[in-house]
């Protein structure tokens, strides 16, 4: 029987040659490789592969090995190729081994080899069209003969598919060691690949292809899954039904779209111009339908989009082609995007260009391979620009890991991001692509909470034994979800849907396989429960344990991933090289270690392992030590790169493992570090920029510092002067007779701004708004005025749920335009930095489209933004009476993609009876401190909430409102340095007769702010001027207490005191310019402005709004000393004279 057929894999290179088989049509076959080699390397080819044959047979094979070499491109020793055995992962007790260990090896290789499998099986090639197990038949003769032969005390050593032979070791060793592609860098070039594999010294092993442990596109059906549904949740609010997700390819990795897509519930549309791949997955049942016209398509999708059903189409030609006609459509029937076609192998195949069809590609890339390259490039190129056309029209791309967007940017399609562009940087030198990697978009979140590609193969075939496995691991995650995090409980319940799920989906291709995504603490409970079924029989076999090298700790990969890796060490490769040492020193069965995968040759290294459990105590403790370094190994790396979730992480795993202890970062103080890095040692001594000059100086004027260090009121100087560099920061505050003296200024007529006498203080800021909204609710007012309360009004439905539904039908221009009028106001009165807050959205996509129109403001106005998600304002109508369904499903969910997207600078939640619990708010602040967000919060509004404790605990830069704390609460925010805002508009607005304990904050010596508050339901208010008064009036501040409230204190409140809030030395230079002698002034005369001007950065503010410029106020009394002396002229002679100085000033 098979077993008798198997022997044959113990006898290696056969003495007596077997007939050639003929080349079989019913496989797909690799296309002919486009090396061309000279005479020297073509010898070179030939005679590294008849090294593996005895000198008698080299003179058949010679001739036969050249006509490959000229015909295929490559030497493949068809020949060698098995025939009388089916290649498929057998039953491991029918492999001629002596040990199981070496058994679980030749099992693994022959599933990777199946044809119902392998992408290219005849050609050794698994998948991504040149992903390699072995370079020829030869080098897989002599592995199996090896592992046939080697007990548990021997070592196979395997170079880039070559057997280098067995070597002494010992049980706990790895029987197996694999290299793929490991070359010296300089020389890690695609031409350098395509000569060291035509002459059979290295190969492309891919990732899991030449480590012997591919299962089929299961895999990358589970990733693909989790992309589209997180994509879904992130930019889609969560829905699928009717949305229609596009993508191209439908070989061996990619095949897996389709099916992904009809496990999440959308419509999946794949391009595929090779028609042999396409319907081999339409009989495979992953594709349901294939259409082969465009206007065919764009109907069927009407009609899918309106009835909502999932389908997967596959449609047989050009992605680009598909990608121009959504362009041109009216209707946008486009919602997600993506690219799986083989990127990493642009020119050996892997993408067909628009301009040529399949067969013509296939030609061309051997026959003219610098025109094919032309040709791929220009396709890319118009690929990117139809993208953009859709993304402007709301389609969310993203790029795959198949280097899409790295060979774009070769091609020199514009695929950088707009700040890149401007700056001329690139990906390789600090520039940022305009659409993410799916790492960056989902994956690396659930990488760096240890979440990833675990699976395992059961070694007896039996689909028994794989049910027996899936209910193993059903019930360990259910165990661990008990005690887990919040985030890892999602990721578990994620897991324990598709576990549950996995035998209706029919996934197996091949052998008996599962994949799921677990953490440390999770793969090892795995391991153990799996290694003690074996041992008491509930599986008859033993089980191979793996992963995808695309995992937590396996790969570094600066385009893939660890393209969420920001603090310098993308490009770094110490990761995924001590992965594959660690592991052979910790009990793995095999390890890999390759250079190339996913991305392509010279862009990554990644590796992976093999690990047999077969019931006995060794297994279980090989197992234990193995994956926990597995996986804690790239916990460490990216939490030390700064990644809150692995921070969290790695510190859980500390408590849980003995003898854990990792390095964590302490995070720098940015503005501290660059204001040391400004800082040289100017020729008198006095530290001094490079380049640091002034730019200008404002003299002549009194300046109010504002500075804590101050010994005068509001740190008042008087004849003073403010210098200027030219980074933008201050370089001098002091007396103007000292400025030349203190920082070497040479005075400079064209420098020097005499402000006769004027105030500067520092630009006001207002730490407290909900600005940017949509709709009206002056009727509720009115309401209000006839007597009803704020809980009242909020209970019927008004208040901050009637904002939502405004916000929610308004665009991003539209909040923006809506909000102009209001922060135009601000900027009329000096305010240079400006907080907003989200919380009228209250669903993912509208809190992201608030924080958008706010940083769409920012940019027009030209102001200092912090940006505040208030997912936790109100529930929304659709939560109603589930406040904590909300914060699941809403909150905590739009927090971390936002944080993501990088929309997020402080969390605020609305902790009250017609909001949020104090428990309810501790979960959402616990959540944002694993983010590393600094939390802020609405407390005390309308009740004691105990907020002031609340905020203290979690060490909140703010607490907000505060009418109704206690004098306990306060005590609190003393201790904890919480900053109190008090929003006195809204006292006024909402006629609340309870005031804040102004008396218990001077007590326990909490810095007081003071904000606007302005929102369209309790304080209509753009005015920090008048917030100011009221603060003094109302609230009984004196006034240098409410001005250090929107200065020092509102800086402190935003967490930003480093840089601006007072006028010191190295601190931004942000300025206003007062026509008035004292800071008390500013507040005393409600509704007048005294503002002259406002500098941001050093910058004026371009006056767009009726604040005098400093310039503007010069022209004035420039053009009046010119008119003073012509005044004796005739009256009709001196108005020309006026108007024509007027003009030139102009």
């Amino acid at each position: 029987g098979r077993a008798m057929a198997l022997g044959s894999l113990s006898v290696g290179i056969p003495a007596k040659l077997p007939a050639l088989p003929p080349r079989d049509g019913s496989v797909p076959h690799a296309p002919r490789r486009p090396v061309k080699l000279t005479d020297a390397e073509r010898e070179l080819a030939l005679s590294n592969v008849l090294r593996y044959f005895p000198p008698e047979q080299h003179e058949m094979l010679a001739a036969e090995f050249a006509e490959e070499l000229d015909t295929y491109g490559h030497i493949y020793c068809y020949r060698l190729r098995p025939v009388d055995y089916p290649m498929q992962a057998h039953r491991i007790d029918e492999y001629p081994a002596r040990c199981k260990q070496a058994a679980s090896i030749m099992l693994m290789i022959m599933n990777n080899l199946d044809k119902r499998v392998a992408q290219y099986p005849h050609e050794l090639i698994t998948y991504g069209g040149n992903g390699s197990v072995f370079s020829n038949w030869a080098q897989y003769a002599l592995v199996m003969r090896y592992l046939s032969e080697m007990t548990d005390r021997q070592t196979l050593v395997v170079y880039s598919g070559h057997p280098l032979g067995l070597f002494p070791s010992h049980p706990d060793a790895p029987r197996a060691i694999i290299t793929n592609g490991m070359v010296i860098p300089n020389y890690s070039t695609r031409a350098q690949l395509d000569k060291m594999y035509a002459t059979c010294v290295s190969q492309y092993g891919q990732m899991t292809a030449g480590s012997y442990c591919y299962i089929g596109p299961q895999g990358i059906v589970h990733g693909t899954t989790i992309s589209i549904l997180s994509a879904a949740r992130k930019w889609l609010g969560g829905r699928i039904e009717g949305v229609v997700y596009v993508s191209s390819g439908l070989g061996g990795m990619s095949g897996a779209q389709p099916k992904a897509a009809r496990i999440a519930g959308c419509i999946g549309v794949t391009a595929e111009v090779d028609a042999d791949a396409l319907y081999k997955r339409h009989r495979q049942g992953w594709v349901d339908e294939v259409i082969d016209k465009v206007p065919a398509l764009l109907e069927r999708l009407r009609e899918l989009r309106a009835s909502k059903e999932s389908k997967s189409i596959g449609y047989l030609g050009n992605i680009v082609d598909l990608w121009e006609a959504f362009a041109k459509e009216e209707e946008m029937l486009v919602e997600l995007g993506s690219d799986q076609t083989s990127l990493h192998n642009p020119f050996g195949g892997g993408y067909t260009p628009v301009s040529l069809t399949y067969e013509e590609s296939k030609a061309m890339l051997v026959d003219d391979p610098a025109l094919f390259k032309q040709h791929v490039q220009d396709s890319l190129k118009r690929q990117v620009t139809a993208l953009h056309k859709l993304e402007q029209r709301g389609l969310r791309f993203w790029d795959y890991g198949n280097a899409f967007l790295v060979e774009a940017t070769r091609a020199g399609a514009n695929v950088l991001d707009e700040a890149s562009s401007k700056a001329g940087l690139t990906p390789d030198n600090g520039g940022a692509f305009r659409w993410p990697s799916y790492i960056q978009a989902f994956m690396g979140d659930i990488f760096s909470l240890g979440f990833g590609p675990f699976r395992w193969v059961c070694t007896s075939g039996k689909e028994e034994d794989l049910q027996m496995t899936d209910k193993i691991a059903a019930s360990v995650f259910r165990e661990l979800m008990q005690h887990a995090n919040e985030k890892a409980k999602g990721q578990y319940a994620d897991n324990l849907k598709w576990v549950e799920e996995a035998g209706k989906n029919k996934m197996v291709v091949g052998s008996q396989a599962r994949i799921l995504y677990s953490n440390c603490e999770g793969r090892a409970a795995l391991a153990a429960a799996f290694n003690e079924a074996v041992k008491d029989g509930r599986v008859s076999a033993p089980i191979v344990a793996s992963r995808d090298h695309h995992d937590v700790s396996g790969t570094d990969s600066p385009y893939r991933e660890t393209s969420d890796v920001y603090d310098g060490s993308a490009f770094t490769a110490d990761m995924a090289v001590q992965n594959a040492l660690g592991d052979a020193a910790r009990g793995a069965t095999w390890v890999a270690l390759h250079n190339g995968g996913g991305v392509g040759w010279g862009e990554v290294i990644n590796g992976g392992f093999g690990l047999v459990l077969d019931g006995t105590a060794d297994a279980g403790r090989r197992a234990e030590s193995m994956l926990s370094w597995d996986v804690s190994n790239g916990l460490a790396r990216r939490s030390w790169a700064g990644n809150a979730n692995a921070q969290l992480t790695i510190r859980e795993e500390m408590q849980r493992q003995d003898g854990l202890a990792v390095t964590l970062p302490v995070k720098a103080d940015r503005s501290l570090v660059r204001n040391a890095l400004s800082g040289d040692q100017g020729a008198n001594g006095v530290a001094k920029a490079p380049g640091s000059e002034l730019e200008y100086v404002l003299t002549n004027c009194r300046v109010a510092t504002m500075s804590a260090a101050a010994t005068a009121p509001y740190g008042l100087l008087d004849g003073a002067a403010v210098g200027v560099r030219a980074d933008g920061r201050i370089g001098f505050v002091g007396s103007a007779g000292d400025v030349t003296s203190a920082v070497g200024f040479v005075p400079d007529v064209t420098k020097l701004h005499d402000l006769g006498g004027k105030l500067v203080t520092p630009g006001l800021i207002d730490c407290h708004t909900h600005i940017v909204y949509g709709g009206d609710r002056s009727e509720e007012w009115e309401l209000k005025l006839q007597g009803a309360s704020y809980e009242e009004v909020a209970r019927a439905g008004g208040g901050i749920v009637n904002t939502v539904s405004g916000t929610r039908s308004s665009s991003v221009e539209a909040l923006a335009k809506a909000a102009s009028p209001r922060i135009e106001q601000l900027m009329r009165e000096g305010v240079t930095s400006l907080e907003i807050k989200s919380g009228y959205g209250l669903d993912v996509e509208t809190e992201r489209r608030q924080l958008l129109a706010a940083e769409a403001a920012a940019s027009t106005h030209g102001f200092k933004l912090a940006r505040t998600f208030l997912g936790a304002h109100a529930v929304p109508a659709e939560y109603k009476g589930r406040p904590d369904e909300y914060i699941d499903e809403v909150v905590l969910p739009a927090m971390d993609a936002l944080h993501k997207e990088g929309h997020v600078d402080a969390v605020d939640a609305f902790c009250e009876g017609i909001g949020f619990t104090y428990e309810q708010t501790a979960r959402v602040f616990k959540h944002a401190a694993s983010l590393g967000l600094r939390c802020r919060l609405h407390g005390d509004q309308l009740s004691d909430g105990r907020c002031g404790e609340l905020a203290a605990e979690y060490g909140a830069l703010s607490c907000d409102h505060c009418e109704h704390m206690s004098a306990a609460g306060a005590k609190a925010m003393g201790e904890a340095g919480v900053v109190a805002v008090l929003l006195p508009a809204s006292s006024v607005f909402i006629n609340e007769a309870k005031l804040p304990p102004v008396a218990d904050f001077r007590a326990e010596k909490v810095a007081l702010a003071v904000a606007t508050n302005c929102n369209p339901g309790s304080s209509p208010c753009p005015s920090l001027l008048l917030a100011l008064h009221l603060a003094c009036s109302r609230f009984r501040l004196t006034p240098e207490e409410a001005f250090a409230g929107v200065t020092r204190h509102a800086a402190a409140a935003l967490g930003r005191q480093a840089e601006v809030g007072t006028l010191e030395v190295g601190k931004a230079a942000d300025l206003a310019v007062w026509r008035c002698a004292h800071p008390r002034d500013i507040m005393y005369q409600m509704g007048y402005n005294p503002l002259v001007a406002c500098f941001v950065d050093g910058k004026e503010r371009p006056s767009s709004f009726p604040a005098r410029s400093i310039t503007a106020d010069s022209d004035e009394r420039l053009l009046s000393t010119l008119l003073r002396w012509t005044g004796s002229l005739a009256p009709k002679l001196h108005a020309s004279l006026s108007a024509a100085f007027t003009t030139l000033l102009k």
